[in-house]
């Protein structure tokens, strides 16, 4: 999920990331926002003066921030998308603390311990080089500090993967076996900065659909286009197809069940950056 054209047309615009942040608000099977979770967590290890939440979006750490921690706390949110951060711009117009800015994950454009709390949430598994993002997130996090990634588990959306793939025989005579995770709550501590201090906090996640039409718009927000290429992505028939296989089994499980289920894992990984002590030397 690194591929450019995919993160443009994913990303390039809020409106499909606002269809799957509805789907999370409207649909999850644990009904307790995980970015509030995880901010109470976090307030409990230690009381942040300044935040750097790196891959934005459309806001949720920063609205959670505001909810639960101190007004005086200072938010800075980066991303690499000029559509999240004008949007992000605009959302903290009238914040005093708080300022938002584009770049990328890999390069910061921040010196060194500036952060008590660093953040990369759902959005390591769309960068191309996510330990390199991880050793620039070390580096601004403040001794003392915590970095802290939310994301799923490798079992995430498989039910989903599963009709996606029968889509995909039926339409284009093509297998697609699932893209395995380059950042997950399962493998992710293999390439944080310090792996054997990295602890993981999991909770049953995954959305629970009760109509064809609300699974429909999700599966057409951006998980339709996974093993097709750019040119595939524009054919409206191949996206027909798609959709209507899909929704056809959908609706076998609704009348069967009264639900469409994608069961799941999410959580956090975190790690607090250790204090160096320096030992002045002086001549006896």
């Amino acid at each position: 999920m690194t591929d450019p054209e995919f993160l443009k047309a994913a990303y390039g615009t809020t409106d499909a990331l606002d269809i799957r942040i509805s789907a999370q608000s409207q649909y999850a099977i644990n009904r307790r926002d995980l970015f509030d979770t995880m901010t109470e967590w976090a307030l409990s290890q230690r009381q942040p003066a300044k935040v750097l939440d790196i891959g934005t979006g459309t806001g949720k750490w920063y609205q959670s921030i505001r909810r639960q921690a101190a007004p005086s706390v200072y938010y800075v949110g980066l991303d690499t998308s000029p559509a999240m951060v004008e949007l992000m711009v605009k959302q903290t117009a009238l914040d005093r603390v708080a300022k938002v800015v584009e770049g990328d994950a890999m390069a910061l454009p921040f010196d060194a311990n500036q952060f008590d709390w660093v953040g990369l949430h759902f959005m390591l598994y769309h960068v191309p080089q996510p330990h390199l993002a991880l050793q620039e997130a070390w580096r601004v996090t403040k001794p003392g500090g915590l970095l802290i990634t939310l994301a799923h588990g490798d079992d995430s959306l498989s039910a989903l993967w599963a009709l996606h793939r029968e889509a995909l025989k039926h339409c284009l005579s093509r297998d697609l076996q699932p893209v395995p995770h380059t950042y997950s709550l399962n493998t992710g501590h293999q390439i944080f900065p310090n792996p054997s201090h990295v602890s993981v906090m999991r909770h049953p996640s995954g959305l629970r659909f009760p109509t064809t039409e609300s699974a429909i718009a999700y599966y057409g927000s951006g998980f339709w286009q996974r093993g097709l290429s750019s040119e595939e992505w524009g054919s409206q028939p191949i996206r027909s197809c798609l959709q209507q296989y899909v929704a056809k089994s959908i609706i076998q499980h609704i009348q069967s069940t009264g639900y469409f289920d994608i069961p799941g894992t999410a959580g956090w990984l975190w790690a607090q950056k250790p204090y160096i002590q320096y030992i002045k030397l002086t001549d006896t």
